[in-house]
């Protein structure tokens, strides 16, 4: 038989691993093409042409056409139990500096999510409220706000908003749904470093 006549079947003929040609190998169930790997090392589950997909990440493609996705379990929800997905370069030879450059990680704990680059978390989601954490764990936060952002440096500004079109539209909008009548509401507070406020 020649390379591409190479079937080994497990039963029945829907069901089989095939090697269609030199190289390559494909498994199938119920008459189709399930899992794939190609000569240059590029794997392929449910069947997708992988060079119809970007080259900078078709080493792995899973071709669905509803929902599609991925499951990590850590098993039990311990407090150190955590699921990565983790960013490296090079071998990893340098242990944590090239084995963890940058990451997606959720601690299953306190149910908190983690990101991270350059093997430094820079921004997190706290489980209590589903806060915004951005440069900071949460720990310089006031109250619990849904967005929080710790910067500092002479030359770092916290935030910058810039409305790049000639458009007369606003560049920032606050708006509070406070009660009406004699309540006020603040709609930015002034504080102090001690976190007293000085004005609003």
């Amino acid at each position: 038989l020649s390379i591409a006549d190479k079937i080994v079947h497990t039963g029945d003929t829907n069901t089989a691993i095939r090697f269609p040609s030199a190289d390559n190998v494909r498994i199938d169930t119920g008459g189709s093409n399930r899992f794939k790997i190609v000569s240059d090392g590029r794997i392929g589950i449910l069947d997708p042409n992988l060079d119809n997909f970007d080259s900078s990440a078709d080493d792995l493609v899973i071709n669905g056409t509803g929902d599609t996705g991925i499951t990590i379990n850590s098993g039990a929800a311990s407090s150190t139990s955590r699921g990565a997905l983790v960013f490296a370069e090079g071998n990893g030879t340098g242990g944590s500096a090239d084995g963890f450059r940058g990451a997606i990680q959720y601690k299953h704990g306190d149910d908190r999510m983690m990101f991270y680059t350059n093997n430094t978390e820079r921004m997190r989601l706290r489980t209590s409220t589903g806060g915004l954490m951005i440069n900071d764990d949460g720990s310089t936060r006031i109250g619990e706000p849904k967005l929080h952002v710790l910067n500092g440096g002479a030359s770092n500004n916290v935030a910058s908003f810039f409305f790049n079109t000639s458009d007369d539209r606003d560049a920032l909008l606050i708006r509070h749904n406070g009660a009406s009548g004699g309540t006020s509401r603040g709609m930015i507070n002034f504080l102090n470093s001690a976190g007293n406020g000085v004005g609003h």
